[in-house]
């Protein structure tokens, strides 16, 4: 289902560190996930870099943005992923984003 974007918000000098919050607490659950999640909060604005450990090359940059309808995570693509206030959607959605390939990758490597 596409969700139509909202106009943008002004920022607010909070919004680095909510967006930190929220990438925080979205990095746990994909690690429980077994995705390897590496926060890049120095950067602007702070991104959340999801991948494979045994496919490091392959993954998502995520970011946590505030719009009008609220807090979004957004994948490097430019895709709304799901709403801050559900990371356990957006968990689900950056997998069957990055399986795909993950899966093609570690089929051509093949065995170790």
């Amino acid at each position: 289902m596409e969700i139509p974007p909202s106009p943008p918000v002004a920022p607010s000098p909070l919004d680095a560190w909510r967006a930190r919050r929220h990438l925080g607490r979205l990095a746990r659950r994909l690690r429980r996930r077994g995705w390897t999640a590496q926060a890049r909060f120095t950067a602007s604005p702070p991104l959340l870099r999801v991948f494979d450990a045994r496919v490091p090359r392959i993954g998502d940059s995520i970011a946590a943005n505030r719009e009008e309808a609220g807090w979004w995570f957004m994948s490097s693509t430019g895709e709304r992923l799901a709403p801050c206030a559900d990371p356990d959607w957006a968990v689900s959605k950056i997998s069957v984003q990055l399986a795909p390939f993950i899966s093609c990758a570690l089929e051509r490597q093949g065995p170790l």
